[in-house]
């Protein structure tokens, strides 16, 4: 782990300047779900997209690509996000905007 990095449980807290452009990724699989783009400072599909496609954003930790990725994160670090009336992680539940 990067001595810059500072842990807390299970998740990694970064800095701001430790971001980059990469874009985000599935904080479980690290599968890329955006390009994050400097020029128009957006990120490509958009969070609205990513939502509607099935990725999981949970407030202040970041996104997981799919609800599998959400609960084997649960699992595999012992935490538990919340969940809704269908057993889904959902934070969001009238979208991003």
């Amino acid at each position: 782990m990067d001595s810059n990095r500072e842990r807390i449980g299970p998740f990694v807290v970064t800095k701001s300047n430790d971001l980059g452009d990469a874009g985000i990724h599935c904080s479980m699989c690290a599968l890329a779900l955006t390009k994050y783009e400097a020029s128009t400072d957006k990120h490509l599909p958009s969070c609205e997209q990513l939502l509607a496609e099935g990725a999981v954003p949970v407030p202040n930790f970041g996104w997981l690509c799919s609800q599998d990725c959400a609960t084997a994160y649960e699992h595999k670090f012992n935490v538990k996000f919340q969940r809704n009336a269908e057993g889904n992680v959902e934070y969001y539940p009238e979208g991003l905007s």
